[in-house]
């Protein structure tokens, strides 16, 4: 029972990553368009596709490992200290 759970918890955590990635790149793409030329002239390709990229790889892997990660050691270590009340 706990793989099933466990393969659950991961599958609906990378989906919801997936989803939030897509999110915010459609929203910075929304914002890109609205820019001026003026700017799209100045700035240079390689920082407008990095910002796209990697700067949104990295929320997602803020999201999708250690948010997940962090919560289940909170609501554990909350378990643990209640069933440690409850027995003194």
């Amino acid at each position: 029972m706990s793989l099933d759970t466990s393969f659950f918890a991961s599958f609906i955590s990378s989906v919801v990553a997936q989803k939030l990635v897509f999110r915010i790149r459609v929203s910075l793409l929304r914002d890109i368009h609205r820019l001026s030329g003026r700017y799209h002239g100045n700035a240079q390709v390689g920082e407008t596709l990095y910002r796209l990229e990697q700067d949104v790889e990295h929320v997602a892997e803020l999201s999708g490992d250690i948010l997940p990660s962090t919560l289940q050691m909170v609501v554990v270590g909350v378990m643990v200290l209640v069933t440690m009340a409850v027995l003194n």
